[in-house]
């Protein structure tokens, strides 16, 4: 693999300005690849660091950033810009409510659905069909208080819903029953995703 190659910024000293934005991203957690597009550095970290009279906290924190940034250099240009789109990719993982603990008495009704996403809330909803003669067609998206232990996970490139044992429960668009009952948020101390007061607690899921 080739060496990277020095930027424009090589040899040349750094203002006072230049020192204080990368003190601020270096505070700020900033990830390396936004760090070396903000400043305009492809040079070594250690040595811009050095050269400007300020040392990181831990030794080894500059060395692994030295080593990180160095290894990005040599990927292609759009390896950063793929990076951070996986970044936000990742960030946009819909949330769920979560059970504190399992209830001690089981509810017995069904809410029969479709596993979907609210997209004004971005967590994962139960959308089931609630028609009346009144209003035929009513859909109405419940959220739903999975036991403890499950989690959302990506499965083929989508947000999944996994189970406690971390097994594969269903994926967005599946349609399942989910046993359980309606409770109202306080009676039972957790919070809702979506901010609704009343939510259905499941105790199990089939997939129809």
């Amino acid at each position: 693999m080739p060496e990277a190659t020095a930027s424009r910024n090589s040899g040349q000293g750094w203002t006072d300005e230049q020192v204080r934005q990368l003190r601020e991203l270096a505070e700020g957690n900033t990830p390396v690849g936004v760090m070396s597009m903000k400043l305009g550095l492809l040079a070594l970290v250690r040595g811009c660091i050095e050269s400007a009279g300020w040392r990181s906290p831990a030794a080894d924190l500059a060395d692994g950033v030295t080593a990180t940034l160095m290894h990005l250099l040599q990927q292609p240009e759009d390896g950063l810009m793929n990076r951070d789109a996986k970044q936000n990719h990742d960030a946009a993982m819909p949330g769920l409510t979560v059970q504190r603990q399992a209830p001690t008495v089981a509810l017995q009704a069904a809410l029969p659905g479709t596993l979907e996403m609210d997209t004004s809330t971005n967590c994962l909803i139960v959308r089931s069909n609630m028609s009346t003669p009144a209003d035929p067609g009513r859909l109405v998206d419940v959220d739903v208080a999975w036991p403890p232990g499950w989690s959302v996970a990506l499965r083929d490139g989508k947000p999944a819903l996994i189970d406690a044992t971390g097994q594969l429960a269903c994926r967005l668009g599946d349609e399942i029953t989910v046993g359980g009952g309606f409770v109202d948020t306080a009676r039972i101390d957790i919070v809702s995703c979506t901010g609704q007061e009343r939510i259905f607690q499941a105790s199990e899921l089939t997939r129809d």
